[in-house]
């Protein structure tokens, strides 16, 4: 039986409850709160076969650290398909190749969405400071993200909570903060979602809105009872704001909370949070415990064993020149070994970082002054990437 969703797509269903569970799980996870991965679960237990529900919980899980579990679900997504319409294999096929990591995912997805524009199952994997645009390497994602919403507004209804919000943090990435204001807002009023919450906390660091936005994070924390899977992320923005308010004392006790709490965070996120959040301690001259350093070093170790996704890389390059001198050499011999086009830009930005953490100031000046124009490339949000620049602006008052 062919259902609907809430963009008149169709959805492949038999029973009424499994429809139902699915369309809460989909629902869970644009909104960011939760994963949705127990309301896909409870979907499939009504109906075994249903193969886009299994898609959508392998992404779940392997978005959220369970790559086992995920290639399980996904296999039995793949098996299930030929029950599915044309759009739902599709979009299945997707799945499997953001799961395996191919290169070919990004020119599938947005073929996809040439055909079917407001597939809110697709387009959120394409655009967003985590989307496949971002982490494709290409120095102009941004304003491509923008071209990209642009060019299926009309699909969505002007009331659609997903895709102003998605729409607002776009603009803020692009520099365009009255109109991320203005939509950031209206999709706040219509659903008081995570999602929302994470691009009014954006608006409010690149509008120099500190003291507000500190507000707002309180309210929301007590609005959500702190059961949101956002809490960790948004802290985090709370520390980059005490930060900006010259608050240094109450950085530990937040970070005290961030390494300590995994519930319900996606191992990327939990990583660029911490790893991020320690090295600005750093460089603002913060003590922490190095137990917590050498937390962040095991957890990249389990979770991104790999050299080459970029994102993972720029943080990993922070780790590296808090190490030892061996340590620091092996990691850049790992890197002049690998075959990716960002190894030389790689190398600059870890030698800035490891010239910064050893008090050449000068060194690391001449380093990250040659990646800051580039930074783009390494993915995720603008702030995420201000700490480039952040150590950029210390060294130069060390330095002086």
């Amino acid at each position: 039986m062919l259902q609907k969703d809430n963009y008149d797509l169709g959805i492949t269903v038999d029973n009424a409850d499994a429809y139902r569970y699915f369309i809460i799980g989909l629902d869970e996870s644009l909104g960011l709160d939760s994963s949705g991965i127990e309301s896909f679960i409870k979907s499939l237990s009504f109906e075994p076969d249903f193969a886009l529900a299994y898609a959508l919980l392998a992404k779940q899980l392997a978005i959220y650290g369970s790559p086992i579990k995920a290639k399980q679900y996904l296999d039995l997504a793949l098996h299930h398909k030929h029950k599915s319409s044309l759009r739902e294999q599709s979009a299945i096929d997707i799945i499997s190749m953001l799961i395996e990591a191919k290169t070919s995912c990004l020119d599938a997805a947005l073929e996809h969405i040439q055909d079917y524009p407001n597939d809110t199952i697709i387009l959120p994997l394409i655009v967003g400071p985590f989307g496949l645009l971002a982490f494709s390497g290409s120095l102009y994602w941004r304003e491509r993200n923008l071209k990209i919403l642009k060019g299926v507004e009309s699909s969505f209804f002007s009331d659609d909570w997903w895709f102003k919000t998605t729409q607002a943090f776009m603009f803020v990435e692009n520099g365009e903060i009255k109109k991320a204001s203005t939509y950031g807002q209206i999709a706040w009023d219509i659903k008081n979602t995570g999602n929302c919450a994470h691009t009014l906390t954006h608006i409010h660091y690149e509008s120099s809105k500190y003291k507000e936005g500190r507000q707002f994070i309180k309210e929301w924390r007590l609005s959500s009872r702190d059961s949101s899977n956002m809490l960790h992320h948004i802290e985090w923005h709370n520390a980059l704001l005490s930060l900006k308010l010259n608050k240094k004392d109450e950085i530990f006790p937040i970070f005290e909370k961030l390494i300590s709490n995994k519930d319900g965070v996606a191992p990327l996120e939990y990583l660029a949070d911490n790893v991020s959040l320690l090295w600005y301690c750093i460089i603002e001259d913060i003590i922490i415990p190095h137990t917590w350093n050498n937390e962040m070093h095991k957890y990249i170790d389990k979770y991104f064993p790999d050299i080459g996704f970029k994102f993972v890389d720029l943080h990993r390059s922070m780790l590296a020149a808090t190490g030892s001198s061996e340590e620091r050499e092996a990691y850049l011999k790992w890197i002049e070994t690998e075959n990716n086009n960002a190894r030389s830009t790689l190398t600059e930005l870890t030698r800035g970082f490891m010239a910064f953490f050893d008090g050449n100031y000068s060194d690391s000046i001449r380093y990250l002054e040659k990646i800051e124009p580039y930074n783009a490339i390494y993915g995720g949000s603008n702030v995420q990437r201000y700490i480039i620049d952040e150590t950029n602006k210390i060294a130069h008052m060390q330095r002086v």
